[in-house]
């Protein structure tokens, strides 16, 4: 086999604890002749693009993190001999699928759209591909029927997130006969899954982590990305029943801005730990309760890799599942990430990088978020110069790089002046001190609100806030546990920026109780775009408040920048799905029965509202097209 020298080692120690498990013995020929047919399958083809390595070098790293979670003599001790064969067999077989060239009917995609395209295809459907690949070649691999059988199973159901299916499977086939040996496929499932999960792949270099950003992978891969720039190790710690993660960080960086990632990395392994517990228990191996993460400094950081941290942790919190980003916050995203792909040393391949971001991820991005009118243009700066790529000169494509780096820079500059402003704007508005209701979280009245404190330090004390829970932007991991919450989130930052003292969180359905009773006098609003003629639009739940405000006579006052002023598109249809309604995992299939609905907009039409603050005026609704920002 022909492995890599810095992999050598660990594979010539893999083979000695193979030896030393006395149950795989009668299989070990079958076991390595398997080990060299996935090695050499993997020789003679290419890798999928751009994704982490998944071929015989992640097959060892997989192997020899098994022995870490579960030593070879429990796994002899707790498991048959033909548990251990399928177990180890499935550690090497279940990712050939993600080989491009893995069947005769697989053609080779000409140029790099095609390849993205194909590559993303074989990623989606990698399981099922390597299912086929055991069944074609069951003979080859010299696996029986029952073997083949099982093997599928486990492969099917090794891929992260499949928790329900996983479940479902372990309570109706926890024990299975093959040649009169009991087999138990749910934990072989789990020991692989939990082992795949840890692995560390190979590093990415930079070039290939712009064009991991601009090719916008599935959260899965992007996890991957993460883990192989960023985690320098990863220890089971068994009498502490922990799984231990160190993360590199520059030396004297603080560690409260490594937080996205450290919550990134801990809540998707946590998730796979929580998964398989009880299918561990119940077969009597080690279980872990808790991931967590730890800081190193790394000295070999150099300023570049200080940078390109810093555009990723903002990153995580664009794609990331387990955070919800505000308008604001999607705005200087996006801007930083088109920064970071302009490469004045590479101007031509920039555009081309470009190109790849605006079509895999901002397109997706506006898609679901259709009402955010800063994103548009972004959108249409980009459609209207980069659509023909690959067939500008030198000449035409060094004019347009100028051309977005120029606008996206004045756009940058714009964005820091307005939020400089806009505190100022809405400062007389705030100054009466009267009680304030908050809905979705904002940070534009976040920092308005620290500018009134600051000018009028009584008002910590004296200021009441009701803060909405926003119970509809609930996000939850493995069995719904919460891990965010958007009246949390406003009400933590609030606490934090400002120091007021006097806040409450409520429920949503408290907003009327609060109106009637005569306790609250304004609301604020923040905004995801703000159409010519006044409408504000926003996540679901700010028409309601805006409705019971206006039948009680409250004010109703949006805040923010003009940037975000213009034209948007509505998508009424548009669904965020179920994230509010919270149930264990065994009440899924009951609840997936019935249709959910959960819009992701609302549009707060200019009769609810009585102004709209900017950095540049306070306005009536109907009025603000005039201060639209192009």
């Amino acid at each position: 086999m022909n492995i890599p020298e810095d992999i050598q080692i660990t594979f010539e120690e893999i083979k000695r604890r193979r030896d030393n498990i006395p149950k795989l013995q009668r299989n070990i020929k079958r076991l390595n002749n398997i080990c060299e047919h996935v090695a050499s399958k993997w020789e003679r083809v290419r890798h999928p693009y751009p994704y982490t390595p998944h071929d015989h070098t992640h097959n060892i790293r997989v192997e020899e993190i098994l022995y870490k979670l579960f030593p070879p003599e429990e796994l002899n001790e707790k498991l048959s001999s033909e548990d251990l064969f399928l177990l180890l067999v499935s550690v090497w077989l279940h990712d050939i699928g993600m080989i491009p060239k893995l069947f005769p009917e697989d053609k080779e995609p000409r140029g790099k759209e095609e390849t993205v395209k194909w590559d993303k295809k074989v990623r989606e459907e990698h399981e099922e591909r390597t299912t086929k690949y055991i069944r074609e070649k069951k003979d080859i691999l010299r696996l029986t029927d029952d073997e083949a059988n099982a093997l599928i199973e486990i492969c099917m159901r090794h891929r992260y997130k499949k928790y329900k299916e996983l479940q479902a499977f372990a309570k109706e086939n926890w024990e299975w006969d093959i040649s009169s040996i009991p087999v138990h496929i749910p934990l072989l499932t789990v020991c692989l899954r939990l082992a795949d999960a840890l692995h560390i792949p190979h590093r990415a270099d930079d070039r290939k982590f712009k064009t991991y950003m601009a090719l916008g992978l599935d959260v899965i891969s992007k996890i991957h990305w993460l883990k192989s720039k960023y985690a320098w190790e990863i220890t089971p710690i068994r009498d502490m029943f922990k799984i231990s993660i160190v993360l590199k960080k520059p030396p004297q960086y603080p560690d409260k801005r490594m937080e996205p990632l450290r919550r990134t990395i801990e809540i998707e392994l946590q998730d796979e730990v929580d998964a398989v517990r009880e299918i561990l228990i119940k077969g009597s191996l080690p279980v872990y309760l808790t991931v967590e993460c730890k800081y190193r400094e790394y000295k070999n950081m150099d300023p570049k890799d200080v940078k390109e941290l810093e555009e990723l942790l903002t990153d995580i919190e664009l794609f990331d599942p387990t955070m919800s980003p505000n308008a604001t916050s999607v705005i200087d995203i996006v801007l930083r990430q088109i920064t970071l792909i302009l490469d004045p040393t590479d101007k031509c391949g920039s555009i081309s990088l470009l190109n790849d971001y605006k079509t895999n991820v901002l397109d997706a991005i506006v898609k679901d978020r259709p009402c955010h009118v800063f994103l548009w243009k972004v959108k249409d700066l980009l459609d209207k110069n980069i659509s023909n790529s690959n067939k500008l000169t030198e000449e035409d494509g060094n004019e347009v790089f100028e051309k977005i780096q120029k606008a996206i820079s004045a756009w940058q500059e714009k964005k820091t002046d307005a939020m400089e402003k806009l505190p100022e704007m809405a400062y007389p508005v705030l100054a009466d001190g009267f009680a304030i209701l908050l809905y979705g979280y904002s940070s534009s009245i976040v920092e308005c609100l620290k500018y009134l404190v600051e000018k009028h330090d009584t008002m910590k004390k004296s200021l009441k806030v009701y803060i909405c829970q926003g119970v509809t932007k609930n996000r939850y991991r493995y069995n719904n546990r919460l891990i965010y919450c958007d009246g949390i989130k406003y009400l933590k930052e609030l606490k934090e920026r400002t120091g007021i003292e006097n806040i409450s969180y409520i429920a949503d359905s408290c907003a009327s109780n609060l109106f009637s009773g005569g306790d609250i006098k304004k609301v604020l609003f923040g905004a995801n775009g703000i159409d010519r003629s006044g409408h504000v639009a926003h996540t679901l739940g700010h028409l309601a408040i805006a409705d019971m405000a206006k039948i009680y006579g409250v004010r109703v006052l949006v805040i923010a920048d003009s940037l975000k002023i213009g034209d948007y598109h509505r998508d009424p249809k548009l669904q965020r799905g179920n994230q509010w309604l919270t149930a264990d995992v065994s009440f899924e299939p009951e609840i997936e029965t019935y249709e959910n609905y959960n819009p992701r907009e609302d549009i707060v039409p200019p009769d609810r509202i009585e102004a709209i603050i900017t950095e540049k005026s306070l306005t009536k609704p109907r009025e603000i097209g005039n201060y639209a920002e192009n």
